[in-house]
């Protein structure tokens, strides 16, 4: 995975520090602290967080990595 390009962001609130990397590639897995979305979140919570790239149709041709540290689960 070294190779492949990507975008990344980082946020910050309180105690908790996130970074999100953004690859446009169909080989990664989204994943959050490597371990696949549906380990933290059911399929409701899963379609609002991809929400942004079906509006865009997008959902087939990016995926995402998430890296927190810190704070506790909010989906709002």
């Amino acid at each position: 995975m070294a190779n492949i390009k990507y975008w990344e962001g980082i946020g910050r609130r309180k105690a908790t520090t996130v970074r999100v990397r953004i690859y446009q590639s169909k080989d990664i897995a989204n994943t959050v602290n490597e371990k696949p979305l549906n380990a933290f979140f059911n399929d409701i919570e899963i379609a609002y967080i991809k929400k942004p790239l079906s509006v865009v149709n997008q959902t087939d041709q990016f995926r995402f990595s998430v890296k927190a540290l810190g704070g506790g689960k909010t989906i709002g």
